[in-house]
């Protein structure tokens, strides 16, 4: 993919939309076809509803991380472990 040597360190932030499995299935093709190294989870911005139209909430970060572990077929603790260590690197948090 060539955005993929262009920018090898982006990272891309997946949102609630792909938990909407009528409305936006082009998103969930998209997500299946990258790396889990690329993703970064948001849900917590009030206008990106959820799938059952309710509002955004940090609380929607589980079940997105279950949706894109079935899509990768990994675990969603594997899913967690590497958007976590993604977002630390993205944001240079350090361990405490």
């Amino acid at each position: 993919i060539k955005w993929k040597i262009a920018f090898p360190e982006v990272k891309f932030g997946i949102s609630p939309f792909l938990l909407n499995e009528i409305k936006y299935p082009q998103f969930r093709e998209l997500v299946c076809k990258m790396e889990l190294r690329d993703l970064l989870l948001e849900t917590d911005a009030p206008y990106l509803p959820g799938a059952d139209g309710s509002t955004g909430s940090p609380l929607l970060v589980k079940d997105l991380a279950e949706k894109i572990a079935n899509l990768h077929n990994v675990s969603t603790e594997e899913v967690a472990r590497i958007t976590t260590d993604n977002a630390k690197k993205l944001y240079k948090i350090k361990e405490l």
